[in-house]
């Protein structure tokens, strides 16, 4: 798999930020005093799937910058990957207007790098969304999930898996772990 995607939150340029929390403060921060992430929030998306995003079958990398800081996970053997972010929406709505930038249309456009895209399904359950596509890059065919949650007023964890279709029990290994009440759309 040549081209790995990279998910870059849209235009989360906003200023002022309300507070309140459904994830602990020490996990995830709260606060838009700054554009970058806090420590709290990094040390989030590092840890996330930690257990089975191992070093043995995993490669990992990860970048932090203005509103966001994105994991992303190779695996070492089979054509699959993963993005987990943590994601800073500042404006007076925070992580209500979530819809505005997570909708079909704008998945479906985070996933232009492949040479096809089509969103086959989206679900929710509590305050998670799912967006499952199918994808084709280089003539392979693959399956994507993406979960969608609001961890407290100002923070949005997205995770991304990418599975090709031949590495179905995989796909649904990981899903279930990281999300047991939204593992897939039924």
């Amino acid at each position: 798999m040549k081209k790995l995607i990279h998910v870059f939150f849209f235009s989360l340029f906003l200023a002022s930020c309300a507070t309140s929390s459904s994830v602990p403060e020490a996990e995830v921060g709260s606060s838009c005093e700054s554009f970058q992430p806090a420590v709290g929030d990094i040390q989030y998306a590092l840890n996330f799937g930690r257990t089975l995003f191992t070093n043995e079958i995993w490669q990992r990398s990860y970048t932090v910058q203005e509103l966001a800081v994105t994991v992303s996970w190779t695996h070492r053997g089979v054509a699959a990957l993963s993005d987990v972010s943590v994601g800073m929406f500042c404006d007076a709505n925070g992580t209500g207007d979530v819809e505005l930038y997570y909708n079909n249309e704008t998945i479906q456009a985070n996933f232009v790098n492949y040479d096809s895209t089509s969103i086959t399904t989206s679900c929710a359950s509590g305050d998670i969304t799912l967006y499952e596509l199918d994808a084709i890059e280089e003539g392979v065919n693959y399956t994507i999930r993406e979960w969608v949650q609001p961890l407290n007023q100002t923070r949005l964890l997205t995770v991304i898996l990418v599975f090709s279709k031949g590495e179905n029990a995989l796909l649904e290994k990981y899903s279930q772990e990281f999300f047991p009440s939204l593992p897939k759309c039924q």
